[in-house]
């Protein structure tokens, strides 16, 4: 299942105990490495933590599991966290790449809020979302808790992936516009996959846009 953004409406910041945490994948940064995506030193409305982490998002897709998609920007990753969250504006981004609170989305209960009319029911016992009855979207790229199990990464070496640290949110982004096209190429330099890996990520049009 494509991963669902909020819609019209972003998330906002809500606190609660997660359950125990669970390591996904481990893919640290090399902090030391600089690519051609990289970004300016700062960016107005962007956090600095967090434009550090669209900055190494791309590094993500540089190992051989994922040599089938090319071509991945900060910009786009950028892009991603400007609809579906505003770049995180309601919550605080602590240096490690935490957030505080963490950055949920609104309830997928198939009300229509944040143009959602499809119930989304608990995939996760609350764990990410703190809603042991719908899903919600997580982590200032909004990732849907059922699809963190495929694509979630911890990006850090922190021992765990974690959508609300920054850092793993925007590389999942990552590894999820190039994964879910099953195995195919992707190169994010044409406009066509471009489109086609944003709308598996939002199947929305205007998202697109």
């Amino acid at each position: 299942m494509a991963s669902l953004g909020c819609g019209l409406a972003l998330g906002v910041g809500a606190v609660f105990v997660p359950a125990l945490l669970v390591s996904v994948a481990v893919v640290a940064f090399d902090t030391s490495h600089n690519t051609e995506t990289e970004a300016p030193e700062q960016v107005e409305g962007i956090d600095d933590t967090l434009l550090d982490a669209y900055t190494r998002g791309p590094e993500i897709l540089e190992s051989e599991e994922y040599a089938q998609c090319t071509g991945m920007r900060w910009s786009i990753l950028a892009g991603i966290g400007a609809v579906e969250s505003d770049h995180g504006a309601t919550v605080t981004i602590n240096a490690d790449g935490t957030t505080d609170p963490p950055f949920v989305g609104p309830r997928l209960d198939g009300s229509g809020v944040g143009g959602n009319v499809t119930p989304h029911y608990d995939t996760d016992n609350g764990q990410w979302d703190g809603d042991d009855e719908y899903d919600r979207a997580v982590g200032v790229t909004q990732h849907l808790p059922a699809n963190w199990s495929d694509y979630g990464v911890d990006a850090t070496g922190s021992g765990e992936a974690h959508p609300h640290n920054v850092y793993d949110s925007v590389a999942s982004t990552a590894v999820e516009l190039c994964q879910s096209a099953q195995g195919d190429d992707v190169d994010f330099d044409d406009r066509n996959d471009l489109e086609d890996a944003l709308f598996r990520y939002n199947p929305a049009d205007w998202y697109v846009d």
